[in-house]
């Protein structure tokens, strides 16, 4: 089976890549590169150049690059609440001491592939409300599938637009959620942070709070878009956006920033879960963040998901939240 890239980009075309592919430092000048890393942005050569690749409304390429690969059976294990009250815990007691104001754990489910191929999913990825973006990559025995709702940035010329997501219920919840003081807080600390962050870079408009519904599940978004003063350096603007606190911590100092890296290392969080994943297409740039997917290392599988803790959050609507999002993600991949 050839390794793969492939991203929907805000243009709602997939741009698909087949390796081997080649790592280098700055995108090229021209063609496709795809912007892969984890989510310390430890790759020293994240633009990852495939050797053939093209652009097309779905995945047909992909699939067929597939050789006939069969469904996966996963035996998954019984998710560990109290690995994740520990952590909750600890995130709760620098809240109290005024050291934090947000930090995001991430929880991971387990499981062990028993037969057939990850790799198989992909064809759900074809059949996802536009306001998806489906991704996803292999490189031999590792690789991850998914689709998130979150766009990290998007530049084309002098053009950016990113998004505050931030807030999570189910659809049934929703008018409740609405009005709920701790959803609309957790997403304008990360609205406000994106705006004051951006102000330097151009002119800033940010849209209105609204509901974006998802299947299962519903959060807040706030669109923003930045009229730049100048064509950006794509790694300074990836390392200026990421972590956003949607995934990361506020305040966003070194220190708080190291608790956030320790609390992921403490529960096993992948390297890529919540990283930039994007594709340079000839001047344009477009990049999610790797939220909603699963991921997998030989046999081992793993589903990541994240949520924002914050003086008013509860562990076990957090729990619950974890759980609801991890539900979301095996609905969307046919698990």
């Amino acid at each position: 089976m050839k390794d793969y890239a492939f991203l929907k980009t805000d243009s709602g075309q997939m741009v698909c890549g087949f390796g081997p592919f080649t790592g280098q430092a700055v995108p090229p000048e021209s063609g496709l590169a795809f912007y892969r890393n984890d989510f310390d942005l430890s790759d020293p050569l994240p633009w990852k150049i495939p050797c053939e690749w093209g652009m097309s409304p779905n995945l047909g390429a992909v699939r067929a690059s597939l050789n006939g690969a069969k469904p996966p059976s996963i035996r998954w294990q019984t998710p560990d609440q109290a690995a994740f009250a520990g952590v909750y815990g600890d995130i709760m007691r620098e809240i109290d001491s005024g050291d934090m104001t947000k930090s995001v754990p991430v929880f991971t489910e387990r499981g062990e592939l028993e037969s057939g191929s990850i790799d198989a999913l992909i064809p759900h990825l074809d059949h996802l409300p536009a306001s998806l973006f489906s991704y996803g990559w292999r490189e031999g025995g590792n690789g991850l599938i998914g689709a998130t709702p979150e766009l990290l940035v998007s530049v084309h010329g002098r053009h950016l637009e990113t998004m505050a997501l931030a807030g999570t219920t189910s659809v049934e919840q929703a008018e409740a959620f609405e009005a709920d003081p701790k959803e609309i807080a957790e997403h304008e600390f990360v609205a406000e942070y994106l705006v004051n962050k951006l102000q330097p870079l151009g002119v800033v408009r940010r849209e209105r709070r609204q509901l974006l519904r998802l299947g299962k599940i519903a959060h807040f978004l706030s669109s923003i878009h930045v009229d730049l003063l100048t064509e950006p350096d794509l790694n300074s603007l990836i390392g200026l956006m990421h972590p956003t606190p949607a995934l990361g911590a506020l305040p966003r100092t070194p220190s708080v920033l190291n608790k956030l890296r320790g609390y992921r290392r403490q529960l096993g969080a992948p390297r890529q879960f919540g990283a930039p994943f994007g594709a340079w297409v000839n001047g344009s740039f477009h990049a999610v963040v790797a939220i909603r997917h699963v991921s997998w290392a030989d046999t081992q599988v793993y589903l990541p998901v994240g949520c924002g803790v914050i003086a008013a959050s509860v562990l076990e609507k957090e729990w619950r939240e974890l759980a609801l999002k991890r539900s979301a993600v095996k609905g969307l991949l046919g698990l």
